[in-house]
Parts: C-alpha cells; structure tokens; sequence
C-alpha cells in the first residue's frame, strides 16, 4: 500500500487552475477562496487518488485512476 505521510499535489491547467499546489501534511487543511476558483474540482482529485491509491495497493492502477479523474 502506498503512503501519505505528506502528500503534495501540483496541477497545471486543470479547470479554471492554471497552476495550483495544494500540500497535506497536517491533521487539518482550509482551502478557500473566490467562487468558480477550482476549489472543489482540486479536492476531488486529492481525494479520489488517496482513494484509488487505498483500494488498489500498486502505482499503475494510481497512475491510471489519476488518468480517469483529470480527462472526465
């Protein structure tokens, strides 16, 4: 199984993000800002490949899921 001690995801060009990071390495993160920013879509991805990496226990199937979750 793959581990998150800290997870650091960066995103080019995702929705309305042009370029976003977004590290977790505290029991609790606060993202915000204006309406219609990417928030949400940003946290999606966080959180379906933390799951996907869970469920799947190998790099390919995240490396897939992560594949899946940015061209929907």
């Amino acid at each position: 199984m793959l581990g998150f001690g800290r997870m650091r995801l960066r995103v080019e060009n995702y929705g309305p993000v042009e370029l976003g990071e977004l590290t977790l390495d505290k029991p609790v993160t606060l993202v915000y800002g204006d309406s219609g920013t990417g928030k949400s879509m940003i946290l999606e991805l966080m959180y379906n490949l933390i799951w996907a990496s869970l469920a799947s226990h190998s790099e390919q199937e995240l490396e897939e899921a992560l594949r899946d979750t940015l061209t929907r």
